[in-house]
């Protein structure tokens, strides 16, 4: 296991100094069998951080939420925006990092400028596979204002009987990646809609607030219109993190990246 999941099995081995706590969600065994759903929870000088991971490995799933928790753990107790921020234990988190970056960038300028987000035709089996599992679910894919070589994509799980909304978003360098992790994104949250659970929370995550599911939604065109270059490509600039004010990780199996926008090319 430690092969596949470094950043567990190290803070399974950290355990008691960060008050790990792990909690594996039952809804994929309602709503879309065969995916995992973990949530980490961490502590450490009175900050407390959670990190989510989806998966269809149980193995990969946990490390995403470990991953997940530690990246916020650092941003909260450094005191930055997690937008841009990657770790990972296995591998150069660089792309991510700036994907992530990018993504944020580009869904904020469509909904600053009011730019339409077209209909993006996706050949996804795990879509079709949701609407045999929940006939009433509509699943949909909208591709960003991005340049030709970037994807940078929202998938929207309508839920028809109650005219609910959940969103997901992803950027990559190609269609069905971008696709892929948009729909992970955006099933937890679908589950969360179909079951009318209430959350435990003292605010809603921007991403379920109904002010801005319905204000992008408003943006949300069925057509197949898309022209490149409609906003401008930024350019990013890398940032080097200091992590020897955070003692706890000293000799842990993480890599770092952190990304910024630097200027509009």
């Amino acid at each position: 296991m430690a092969n596949h999941t470094p950043l567990a099995s190290w803070l399974y081995s950290k355990r008691t100094e960060l008050n790990a706590r792990f909690r594996e969600f039952n809804w994929p065994s309602r709503i879309f069998p065969g995916v995992f759903d973990f949530e980490t929870t961490i502590s450490w000088r009175g900050i407390e951080a959670n990190g989510r991971g989806v998966d269809s490995s149980r193995e990969i799933a946990l490390e995403k939420s470990v991953a997940e928790a530690i990246e916020r753990l650092i941003c909260l107790t450094l005191g930055f925006d997690s937008v841009g921020f990657a770790i990972a234990g296995t591998h150069d988190p660089s792309q991510h990092a700036k994907d992530e970056c990018l993504e944020r960038f580009f869904l904020n300028e469509h909904l600053k400028k009011g730019i339409t987000l077209y209909s993006a035709n996706v050949d996804f089996p795990e879509a079709e596979k949701l609407k045999m599992l929940v006939p009433t679910a509509e699943v949909s894919f909208y591709r960003m204002n991005t340049p030709k070589n970037l994807f940078g994509i929202s998938c929207r799980i309508h839920l028809a009987d109650s005219k609910k909304s959940s969103l997901g978003f992803a950027l990559s360098e190609t269609l069905d990646h971008a696709a892929r992790r948009s729909f992970f994104e955006a099933l937890p949250s679908f589950a969360w809609l179909a079951s009318d659970e209430k959350l435990e929370l003292n605010e809603l995550p921007w991403h379920l607030k109904n002010a801005f599911i319905e204000r992008l939604e408003s943006l949300f065109t069925e057509n197949d219109g898309f022209q490149a270059d409609q906003i401008k490509s930024p350019s990013l600039s890398s940032i080097e993190l200091d992590l020897t004010s955070l003692p706890i990780f000293e000799g842990a199996p993480i890599q770092t990246a952190r990304y910024q926008i630097a200027s509009l090319e």
